[in-house]
């Protein structure tokens, strides 16, 4: 018996399967509203579709962590210096977390959900 990929079956010639199909196998199908085809998989399991997310956008997390932590920390430290009221210091972790979204383009999926077909 030889496997059939993104199926998780097994064949012992072409004409017979011997188990059901892996729902947590990536398919691809033409979305009927669109005329111009979309190439990303569609996932049908959300686990796969969160590994997925994060293997595609890991990088990008991390970055944003370490970027917005810097900025709490730097605007944290300036105005506990300068002696400034701490509602300030709120206001400035807001305004600099706001800002630094709207300056960055957002995270993508590198998959279909089956909820995006409906």
């Amino acid at each position: 018996m030889r496997p059939v990929p993104n199926t998780g079956t097994t064949v012992s010639n072409a004409n017979e399967i011997r188990s059901r199909p892996d729902p947590d196998a990536e398919t691809e199908r033409a979305r009927p509203d669109e005329p111009e085809r979309d190439r990303r998989p569609i996932v049908a399991s959300r686990r796969r579709r969160l590994l997925a997310y994060l293997r595609h956008n890991g990088e990008r997390i991390c970055r944003d962590v370490v970027v917005l932590g810097v900025w709490a920390l730097v605007a944290t430290v300036w105005i506990h210096a300068f002696g400034l009221p701490r509602w300030l210091c709120y206001a400035a972790t807001f305004a600099g977390v706001v800002g630094y979204t709207r300056v960055t383009s957002p995270w993508s999926r590198p998959y279909l959900s089956p909820d995006d077909l409906e």
